[in-house]
């Protein structure tokens, strides 16, 4: 039993270690700016856990292109993707918080459903930030502000996001 968790796990950090080398390759070829961006916040997100620097560097080089060219998607994942950093390395959730603000506040200038969900994931690092400081009715509070938000997009991705807030909202009860 244990060799096959084994080989699970490597095998689960070749796929990884895969999209980085992908996405660092991607960053090598002559790419157009927003897509420079969004690669740079995806290698950040998929670095997140285990190469701190190298995830630091690729948000903040995003978040530097994406204000030179007042890139507003771009602006609010690199913003999203620096406070999860921050929630997960560091537990600096005060700095968090701002962060989030700031992904938010860049959201919320894109008029499609890509801002929409930018906005319900601003919301669900507000909840996890809640959870984990044991203000839990502003976590549910969070949730539900999600939910809401998940619910005006309407499409599978955002009810598969609006299932997952009720998950977040059952482990809170859990915890009462």
């Amino acid at each position: 039993m244990m060799l096959l968790f084994v080989s699970i796990n490597t095998t689960s950090l070749k796929a990884e270690i895969s999209i980085i080398d992908s996405l660092k390759h991607l960053l090598k070829t002559n790419i157009h700016d927003t897509t420079r961006v969004l690669t740079l916040s995806t290698l950040g997100r998929e670095t997140e856990y285990y190469d701190t620097s190298l995830c630091r560097q690729s948000l903040e080089s995003a978040l530097n292109i994406a204000h030179k060219i007042k890139f507003n998607y771009g602006l609010g994942f690199a913003y999203y993707q620096l406070a999860n950093l921050k929630v997960s390395c560091n537990a600096d959730y005060e700095y968090a918080f701002l962060l989030y603000d700031s992904a938010k506040f860049y959201f919320e200038k894109v008029k499609d459903n890509s801002g929409l969900m930018g906005v319900a994931l601003v919301y669900g690092g507000y909840s996890q930030i809640n959870y984990m400081e044991g203000m839990l009715e502003e976590s549910v509070a969070n949730n539900i502000s999600a939910i809401e938000v998940y619910n005006r997009v309407g499409d599978d991705a955002a009810k598969l996001e609006i299932a997952q807030q009720y998950v977040a909202i059952g482990q809170v009860y859990h915890r009462l």
